[in-house]
């Protein structure tokens, strides 16, 4: 009987050390497998504020010119509503103002229901860079030209693109070649009232080209500008 309860013992004994050791097994396939998600993670963060891969500057000018093409259609949608170009308002929810007029607002749920977000971070070289709505600069052939505020465009623009993504951009609107040398005004922004613009600058860019990545040499040292001519004048 004795001898019973002590082969009984030993059979226990190894039934839980074999269960011991299959759990072992499982947690290190688990750490193991913690460890290459880490990895990964860390890799496909890297680009952020630094280099990033070819593949992601594709998806965040892909982002930009998606953006604008929404922009450019709510500003068409408001237009067609019968909202005069010098009432259009760019206020965000947090601005001062907005709110006042709000079926001639861009990003009023009453007017054009438009979200604004600002420009994909790893596309910028600035931190906190946003959207501007340019209200001095002429698209050659797109509308009237002239030197007075008369034939000014409507300019949707961000400074300060990284060179990587403005190559992009270009590659995705069939540009070719480095991006065009231009002077830019990015000081006078569109802001409602009874004469919005001012005398333009005329950009040296393709005859109608309303869209594109530009080499601003107006500041020193020059800037990659992305530009989307939302109403031509």
């Amino acid at each position: 009987m004795t001898y019973k309860k002590n082969k009984r013992g030993k059979q226990n004994r190894s039934a839980t050390q074999n269960e011991y050791g299959s759990i072992m097994i499982y947690i290190l396939i688990a750490v193991g497998l913690l460890a290459a998600l880490s990895f990964a993670v860390s890799q496909s963060g890297r680009g952020s504020g630094g280099t990033v891969g070819a593949e992601r500057q594709r998806l965040l000018a892909t982002e930009i010119l998606e953006y604008g093409e929404i922009i450019s259609n709510t500003v068409a949608q408001l237009r067609l509503r019968g909202v005069p170009v010098n009432q259009l308002s760019f206020a965000r929810p947090e601005d001062a103002g907005f709110d006042d007029q709000p079926e001639a607002e861009i990003f009023n749920p009453a007017g054009g229901a438009a979200i604004y977000q600002p420009p994909p971070r790893e596309a910028v070289n600035i931190i906190g860079q946003d959207y501007l709505f340019l209200a001095g600069n002429q698209v050659p052939g797109a509308g009237t030209t002239c030197v007075t505020a008369d034939c000014a465009d409507l300019v949707l623009a961000i400074p300060n693109v990284s060179e990587a993504v403005c190559l992009q951009i270009n590659r995705l609107l069939s540009i070719g070649g480095a991006p065009p040398d231009t002077p830019m005004d990015l000081d006078h922004l569109f802001s409602p009232g009874a004469n919005p613009f001012t005398a333009p600058v005329s950009m040296a860019v393709p005859t109608g080209q309303r869209e594109g990545c530009v080499n601003n040499t107006t500041p020193t040292p020059s800037i990659f500008v992305y530009y989307k001519l939302l109403l031509a004048r």
